[in-house]
């Protein structure tokens, strides 16, 4: 698919190609088909406290020499339970020396700011910086981070979203996919977002 702005490559994986942990296993995710998805199924998450999404992309996939940044595409259940609010993310390249750290980032929409800042001090000292913002589908969206495919055909990238510290039971959360589509330019002191 082409980005409308740009001209240039975009993806969407389904959550069905997503590494997901326990994803076939019924007691921890679900598989239904939703009205509104692009997809035939969903994740559903029904209950975990070891949350971990990955996705892999390769960049011969993707228009060359363009900055990217890869979106979980998501929703809540009304049985979301809130400690599934504050998770980590990362995009990097597979072979790249070391894990990362990951970025703190909240999956609520609304989120009690003073919990942001005493939480989000534990997240490599940083407050969390990105927020969920709502797309014209209905479905949530939320910046795992970015990346260049300059790098070629010979790279793949790994976007990933997880919260395995707090041990906490999270359920309700709906997975579309992940997106990845050119980053958007920013004028002086503005954010595309």
């Amino acid at each position: 698919m082409l980005d409308k702005r740009s001209g240039k490559k975009c993806y969407m994986l389904p959550s069905r190609e997503l590494s997901i942990a326990w994803k076939d296993d019924e007691a921890y995710w679900n598989w239904p088909s939703m009205p509104g998805s692009r997809f035939t199924e969903v994740a559903v998450l029904q209950s975990v406290c070891w949350l971990d999404i990955r996705g892999k992309i390769e960049t011969r996939m993707l228009s060359p020499v363009t900055t990217y940044a890869a979106y979980l595409v998501y929703k809540f259940a009304p049985n979301a339970r809130a400690h599934i609010g504050l998770v980590k993310t990362s995009v990097r390249f597979i072979g790249d020396e070391g894990e990362p750290e990951g970025t703190a980032v909240y999956l609520k929409e609304q989120v009690n700011w003073w919990d942001i800042f005493l939480r989000s001090r534990r997240v490599r000292g940083e407050p969390a910086s990105r927020l969920p913002r709502e797309r014209t589908d209905g479905w949530l969206e939320i910046e795992l981070g970015e990346f260049s495919s300059d790098r070629g055909e010979g790279g793949e990238v790994e976007m990933r979203l997880w919260e395995t510290d707090s041990r906490r039971w999270k359920c309700g959360l709906i997975v579309e996919g992940i997106e990845v589509r050119p980053k958007e330019k920013v004028a002086a002191g503005r954010d595309a977002n």
